[in-house]
């Protein structure tokens, strides 16, 4: 009932913020070296890479923002 459902929302909000989290900081280290397009790709690959595991994500959209020396990392599923 409601509660698996609480469960799995719960679940599903945590594997997506792992794999945000893991590809923010890969990011960050790579970002020198790619354009905007690249570093989006990029992050785009990570977040999949790293949430195979949650089945309870399906297509998470990402977007990742770049200004000066701050990288934004953002996903919703």
């Amino acid at each position: 009932g409601a509660a698996l459902d609480y469960s799995r929302a719960t679940s599903g909000r945590t594997h997506l913020q792992k794999a945000v989290d893991g590809a923010a900081i890969a990011l960050a280290r790579e970002a020198g070296g790619l354009s905007d397009a690249q570093l989006q790709q990029r992050g785009a690959d990570l977040v999949k890479a790293y949430i195979k595991a949650a089945p309870d994500i399906a297509n998470p959209s990402f977007t990742v923002k770049r200004d000066a020396k701050t990288i934004r990392v953002a996903a919703a599923g």
